[in-house]
């Protein structure tokens, strides 16, 4: 289940339901049923899957434990044969969650770009970060150098794709995050994977599928 957008060099277009993201809120929230809503649970097989061939996939997630406290980012790129082309880790500092997510962002397009990358699939697991990245925003909006920073990026001469996915199937970016801050002040590129990731990119090798069950709701009249 994912939700997708195309970013063509300066053309931009954008196809984005975040249904299923604000099904997840809403199933976090839910403290019983409403009259006039229809809940279901559904059973959604999750996990990472591999670009079509002459594409790359970037893989990205920031981590912040709140707002603000230290935070950092981490990514991830592979090739449609599932192998590992290069990969970031970034001590970010003191920032906001949101905030580390688009900085993710940011420092996962400038790797894809350098690594000669001219076909890339991104997925991420905020949909925060891809509602800010997809939308106008305010030059007032207190991340819009960031933001602007992206757009321009993104803009670059290549086929961008930005694509939301659960957490299951970005599971190597998700462990980068979390490990961020033993890394000293910084972004560092990472040209092989940190031991500890290997079992985590070798399940993601062979396919392994994870079982998330979500509430979703509907209109009882439609």
């Amino acid at each position: 289940m994912s939700s997708k957008g195309l970013w063509c060099g300066s053309f931009f277009t954008f196809a984005f339901p975040l249904h299923h993201c604000e099904n997840q809120v809403v199933a976090r929230g839910l403290g019983g049923s409403l009259p006039s809503t229809r809940w279901k649970e559904r059973a959604h097989h999750l996990g990472w899957r591999p670009p079509q061939a002459g594409w790359r996939t970037l893989n990205i997630d920031g981590a912040s434990n709140g707002n603000p406290t230290p935070a950092g980012a981490g990514g991830v790129i592979r090739d449609s044969s599932r192998q590992w082309v290069s990969g970031f880790v970034a001590n970010i500092g003191t920032t906001s969650a949101a905030q580390a997510e688009l900085w993710a962002f940011s420092y996962g397009l400038d790797l894809a770009w350098n690594t000669g990358c001219m076909h890339l699939n991104v997925e991420s697991d905020s949909c925060l970060a891809i509602q800010l990245i997809s939308s106008r925003h305010d030059p007032v909006h207190p991340y819009a150098t960031l933001l602007s920073a992206i757009r321009r990026k993104v803009s670059h001469d290549w086929l961008v794709r930005i694509t939301h996915t659960y957490r299951e199937g970005n599971r190597v970016a998700d462990w980068f995050s979390k490990h961020s801050l033993v890394y000293p002040y910084g972004t560092h590129e990472l040209a092989n994977p940190p031991s500890g990731l290997i079992h985590i990119l070798c399940e993601d090798t062979i396919d392994t599928i994870f079982e998330r069950r979500v509430v979703t709701h509907s209109d009882p009249f439609s």
